[in-house]
């Protein structure tokens, strides 16, 4: 029976995978591996099922529905950024162990370049690979179970804001903002005061005492309801051999990021924006000088589809007929009804009755609110044409749809406008709305 040389079993060390190596290094990688193949695809089919729903919405429902949208797409966008980054430590350390096992000696730093003094500190800071390959590995593992910790993070308050739905669907004008406010405050603030308590006062409490188990029922609830039992042993093990700064600064610093990242993310989108340096050329959504692509049905992108601004058939009229198209905003729409029709706002919702001619007069009030709130001007020219609801082509939106002649208008530019409604809640809500200004050309 033949015996290994020391040769032999060194190659056979360094070709091996070191023992103190994570030994779940393989599932982690191939769940890391599947999960972004996976959610690769997810971004856009969550845009795709969301901003469809959020454009018909508005008020207070809106303003829940897109903070849970906001919470779900972080998530997404968290767990892709986790296995990213746990697939790229992942690589370096398996180049690490690639390298050990081409090159057992590890570097000659006598070979390096330079003088004598460069070398030396070259040679104290320079690791050894196999303690260089135990850091990755140790911190590729770390980065998965913070991902993980961190998606049940982004998803929590969601358990806040979810029953707020309902409120704000069956109460519309209720003051959403303070009763967020207040519902965490009722949320949390049982369990803030027991930590202060606890921590001013919980050395000179007796352990058996009633005031004692208060507070341990109070920090046992919390526990249970916001922690699985899973998720509890790693943050504690976490928080105890990360230490407690260390762990809630990279925690804290990760959502912040992420929901700051994705809030920035859905804004741009919403709004068209993007990145440069264009202070000597700006363009405003109100500007009679801008032409701008979402204003143009033949010009308009698939993400313009859904947004709520208007929009003719092209910047080249070629016909008789000018048609202007203003999706509708539910808030927006609804604050100026409101303010400016209030007998036709207390006739909402309309209904059919056996009364045609009765039917018939309430929408064409309703018609003739629209166009008064709309004020469509050509060229600073009123335009009094009733308009038509349709559904927006493209999306299921509900909108107004404007007819104007262009039969009797110059060759050459003109520039079309309908006002800007303002929101309910801003401080400007009742002073005179801004208009958007569509150049075209005939």
């Amino acid at each position: 029976m033949s015996e290994s040389t020391p040769q032999q079993e060194t190659a056979v060390a360094v070709d091996a995978v070191p023992m103190r190596t994570t030994p779940t290094w393989e599932m982690e990688m191939l769940l890391s591996g599947a999960t972004v193949f996976g959610l690769l695809q997810l971004p856009d089919a969550l845009n795709a099922l969301a901003e469809p729903l959020l454009a018909r919405l508005g008020g207070g429902v809106a303003l829940i529905a897109g903070i849970l949208a906001m919470y779900v797409g972080a998530a997404v966008y968290l767990l892709l950024a986790t296995f990213i980054s746990h697939l790229i430590i992942r690589g370096f350390w398996i180049a690490l162990l690639g390298l050990r096992s081409v090159f057992p000696e590890g570097p000659d730093v006598t070979r390096l370049r330079g003088g004598p003094i460069a070398r030396d500190v070259a040679q104290r800071q320079l690791p050894r690979v196999d303690d260089e390959a135990e850091r990755l590995d140790n911190l590729a593992t770390i980065a998965f179970i913070f991902g993980a910790i961190s998606v049940v993070g982004v998803l929590m308050p969601s358990v806040l804001v979810l029953p707020m739905l309902g409120v704000a669907w069956f109460w519309p004008e209720a003051p959403i903002s303070q009763l967020l406010l207040i519902a965490l405050g009722v949320a949390l603030g049982p369990m803030a005061l027991a930590v202060l308590i606890d921590s001013w006062f919980g050395q000179h409490l007796q352990r058996d005492g009633r005031f004692a188990r208060l507070l341990a029922s109070v920090f046992a609830g919390y526990q249970r309801v916001t922690q699985p039992r899973f998720l509890n042993v790693l943050t504690v093990t976490l928080m105890t051999r990360l230490g407690f700064g260390r762990f809630m600064t990279v925690y804290l610093t990760i959502l912040l990021i992420v929901l700051m990242g994705y809030a920035t993310h859905t804004a741009m989108r919403r709004d068209g924006t993007a990145l440069g340096e264009y202070t000597t050329i700006p363009v405003g959504i109100g500007s009679s000088g801008a032409v701008l692509p979402q204003h143009y049905r033949d010009q308009r992108r698939e993400a313009d589809r859904l947004r709520r601004v208007p929009y003719i058939d092209s910047a080249i009229v070629a016909g008789d007929w000018l048609r202007l198209i203003v999706p509708h905003n539910p808030t927006r729409h609804a604050t100026a009804i409101k303010t400016d029709c209030p007998i036709v706002w207390g006739s909402l919702p309309l209904s059919s009755t056996r009364d045609e001619a009765a039917d018939t007069a309430a929408q064409r009030a309703l018609l003739t609110c629209y166009r008064d709130i709309s004020e469509v001007r050509i060229d600073g020219r009123r335009i009094d044409v009733l308009p038509d609801i349709i559904i927006v082509p493209g999306s299921r939106l509900r909108g107004l749809q404007f007819m104007m002649s262009a039969r009797d208008l110059a060759p050459g530019r003109h520039v079309v406008q309908t006002a800007m409604l303002p929101e309910s809640t801003n401080e400007d809500a009742g002073m005179k709305p801004t208009s958007y200004r569509i150049p075209f050309w005939k």
